[in-house]
């Protein structure tokens, strides 16, 4: 199957104005499976029993298209950056001044305030935060409001809404998702756009 790599403009997309974009292809979900494999990265629905940690899927073949298995492996390495033991704020908690985390960071709930996550920033479709997040790396599906600053790779789902100043290394966004505000990628890649499977349906 050839793919269009053709650049196009975000129009619905505060922020890219004209920034060249890549359509490419989501990386398969493998869902139902035992407890210690990973299911959707997107983080869309909290999950209070187990925290994201890396598949056992077939994330490398040779049969597949070049920009299928680059997505597929950038997923993966962000999802290994998580990690098996991730502070947890759960769904319901209101938490209220800076936050500061010395690993990885899985946020169901609400925050106000400033937050430095020494590891990968997951929020789910729940998750707000008002402040200026610093985060090694981050998959974000829920509200942000302020400014969001990510040392390597930043992907956003389809349900996130971001009114915020972006900067990342490197930046995926699933088609539906929001963002009002300048977005900066330090590597001089292009964005790149996909589709999430689950939202797709």
């Amino acid at each position: 199957m050839l793919l269009d790599e053709s650049p196009v403009g975000l129009a619905r997309v505060g922020g890219f104005g004209r920034a060249p974009v890549l359509l490419l292809p989501a990386a398969a979900c493998h869902q139902g499976r035992e407890h210690d494999h990973q299911g959707d990265s997107s983080g869309a629905e909290c999950d209070h029993d187990r925290h994201p940690r890396a598949s056992d899927g077939p994330y490398y073949d040779p049969a597949a298209p070049r920009e299928h298995r680059m997505i597929q492996t950038l997923k993966r390495r962000l999802i290994d950056q998580i990690g098996d033991s991730p502070t947890f704020v759960s769904e319901g908690s209101r938490l209220t001044g800076d936050l500061e985390t010395s690993g990885p960071l899985v946020m169901c709930g609400t925050v106000r305030g400033d937050g430095r996550v020494a590891g990968a920033l997951r929020m789910s479709a729940t998750a707000e935060w008002q402040g200026e997040i610093h985060a090694q790396a981050a998959v974000i599906a829920g509200k942000i409001s302020g400014k969001l600053v990510v040392e390597d790779k930043l992907e956003v789902g389809a349900t996130a809404v971001l009114h915020a100043d972006i900067v990342a290394r490197r930046i995926a966004v699933a088609k539906g998702a929001i963002i009002d505000g300048a977005v900066t990628v330090t590597s001089g890649e292009p964005v790149v756009e996909f589709e999430e499977k689950r939202a797709a349906r």
